[in-house]
């Protein structure tokens, strides 16, 4: 093959990626085309991923608000939502694929706040945490999750200006340009298409009423954990400061990585928009234990 063959084969496949990109943005999402998404979705063919490998050691700290003030006694309480209640598109997962959502503080990042994955999860789990008129008293449970062996991760970025704000994060950008200078071949697609799914995962919150605005971003989860272990992306209330992790099913039921420690707390916020985190109970798991005890702390 000639040079300007090659030229024209890569020019070709460009025009493919910008046609299926436009297609996708211009689907009309409230009717939920998800067979006509899955579909365009599967038509991108072979471009570049950013894969970040979660260690063994590795932290992943999820939030469960205790309804009516209830306390739990079991792993699965804590874990994945069971599918049979899985009923709409979020970020990373459709009605069809439940994921397990969690952030994290052990991500390779030197710059990352060690109490990053906390606070992530508490202000994911509880949007109006950022309410500024809102005063609150509730009850939750964290559980720490610590992985067990490698986990693979398709990673997405925001945009570059995002990221150059936003330090906390900006060693995924980096990460994401080193590849793509050894994968050139591909690198104007991959942009490309990785800018397409920036929008899609950094879209504006949205309600059970129109969790059809997350159909694109959640569909295409559903596609590449079919190969991978799951997706991580920044979160959106805390303007990429913090880390989403979404993991399939498998994951958890495997082993691949294990709840260590559960603790439950009361968390208040003041009208002077102060939030206070006291530590109620905890409890420690051994390997493969599934039921717990919640001892109270000493003050």
């Amino acid at each position: 093959m000639t040079a300007q063959n090659k030229q024209t084969v890569i020019k070709n496949k460009m025009q493919d990626i910008d046609t299926l990109i436009s297609k996708l943005s211009s689907l009309d999402l409230t009717n939920y085309p998800y067979d006509e998404v899955k579909k365009l979705l599967k038509q991108i063919g072979k471009i570049g991923y950013v894969l970040t490998v979660l260690h063994k050691g590795t932290q992943i700290i999820r939030l469960r608000p205790n309804p009516d003030w209830e306390t739990f006694s079991n792993v699965k309480d804590l874990s994945y939502k069971p599918q049979e209640f899985n009923k709409t598109y979020q970020r990373a997962s459709t009605p069809n694929n439940t994921m397990f959502y969690g952030s994290s503080n052990q991500i390779d990042n030197p710059n990352a706040k060690p109490t990053v994955g906390r606070n992530t999860a508490l202000i994911e789990g509880f949007r109006r945490m950022l309410d500024i008129n809102s005063v609150d008293k509730l009850k939750v449970t964290y559980s720490n999750w610590v992985v067990q062996e490698d986990i693979f991760l398709v990673t997405i970025r925001f945009n570059e200006l995002f990221n150059e704000k936003h330090p906390e994060f900006k060693f995924v950008y980096k990460n994401f340009k080193e590849y793509l200078a050894k994968h050139s071949e591909k690198e104007k697609e991959t942009i490309k298409f990785s800018e397409f799914l920036s929008r899609e995962f950094s879209k504006p919150e949205a309600n059970s009423e129109k969790d059809y605005l997350y159909l694109i971003s959640a569909t295409f989860s559903e596609i590449v954990s079919q190969k991978y272990d799951g997706i991580i992306y920044p979160s959106v209330r805390t303007v990429g400061e913090g880390v989403n992790i979404a993991l399939k099913p498998e994951i958890i039921d495997s082993g691949k990585i294990k709840c260590q420690v559960v603790m439950e707390c009361i968390i208040s916020k003041d009208s002077n928009q102060e939030i206070i985190v006291n530590n109620h109970s905890k409890a420690f798991l051994s390997d493969n234990q599934t039921e717990f005890k919640l001892e109270l702390m000493s003050k």
